[in-house]
């Protein structure tokens, strides 16, 4: 993750946890239902990245 400008991923608590230590823009597009979910409005409400399905979708 050191080499990278930013990260796309689902809302794994690990990955989000490194990427914060890093300090690089987060781009979820999916999570497992129950215990991730609560990820993506952390990451989202506190400024760290955003949450899209789709590929399409800009940030």
């Amino acid at each position: 993750m050191g080499a990278c400008d930013c990260i796309i991923t689902k809302a794994g608590p690990g990955t989000i946890a490194e990427a914060l230590i890093r300090g690089i823009p987060i781009f979820l597009n999916d999570y497992i239902p129950g215990q991730e979910k609560g990820n993506v409005p952390y990451v989202v409400g506190n400024g760290a990245g955003v949450f899209t399905r789709s590929p399409k979708e800009r940030a």
